[in-house]
């Protein structure tokens, strides 16, 4: 395998600028009325209530059936390296996608319980208790509002680590197709909870931009095989 199309500033540069677009963007749109007319348009004002809340298939595939993917292929991923054990440039592809899909919705999920914005239902901009604007992270910490950054749509962005695996396997056309999937996937995944009065707009880019960033940092000893004492670990028969 080669990797002479990223150097490590091109790569560290994509990494960081990305996720600052991302963020800023998810900052602008969280102190921007928009963020709230976007949930306005699922609320029931008459009702006080979101109505694809309880919707069949969008309430068991975001309750249940959205788990599978981060967990269930973290473990198939993990069970793959093991099958590959003596093959390591499979095998480690296989650590890191692992890694990915169950260490970054894990992640997210404690990350967002020091995190101050609340669900849009539990805010005073739908009939709740919670001020909408306020501090970024709680205030004690650990008392958060439990919406930021969103799980469900880390859950689809994690596919954007397809990027590099199809990068590693030299297959340089089809990684852009993985990254719009990873992309498409953290949207979708998103939106239903902003249906469903969960989450806002302005909490999935936040994901979004968390995401790329951890997927850069788990990749880097592949794409660069560095540091050298993590390869020898990673590269043992």
């Amino acid at each position: 395998m080669t990797h002479s199309t990223y150097t490590p500033r091109r790569y560290w540069s994509e990494a960081i600028v990305v996720t600052f677009v991302v963020a800023l963007a998810a900052w602008w749109l969280q102190h921007n009325p928009l963020d709230v007319q976007i949930s306005q348009h699922y609320f029931d004002d008459a009702q006080q209530y979101f109505p694809y809340e309880l919707h069949s298939f969008i309430y068991n595939f975001g309750e249940y059936y959205i788990w599978f993917l981060p967990f269930g292929l973290g473990a198939l991923w993990w069970l793959l390296a093991l099958y590959y054990r003596h093959q390591p440039a499979k095998r480690n592809i296989f650590i890191a996608l692992g890694l990915v899909f169950v260490g970054t919705p894990l992640a997210s999920g404690v990350i967002k319980q020091f995190t101050a914005m609340p669900r849009p239902f539990m805010s005073d901009a739908f009939g709740g208790d919670v001020a909408l604007y306020g501090d970024f992270w709680a205030t004690p910490l650990g008392k958060g509002g439990g919406a930021l950054p969103s799980v469900h749509a880390t859950s689809g962005f994690i596919f954007m680590s397809f990027y590099f695996v199809a990068y590693l396997r030299q297959q340089y056309t089809l990684r852009w197709v993985w990254l719009g999937l990873g992309v498409l996937a953290g949207l979708v995944f998103g939106w239903l909870r902003i249906m469903q009065g969960y989450h806002f707009l302005s909490q999935v880019l936040w994901a979004g931009a968390w995401v790329w960033l951890v997927i850069h940092i788990v990749f880097a000893p592949l794409v660069f095989q560095q540091p050298a004492w993590l390869m020898r670990w990673l590269n043992k028969g």
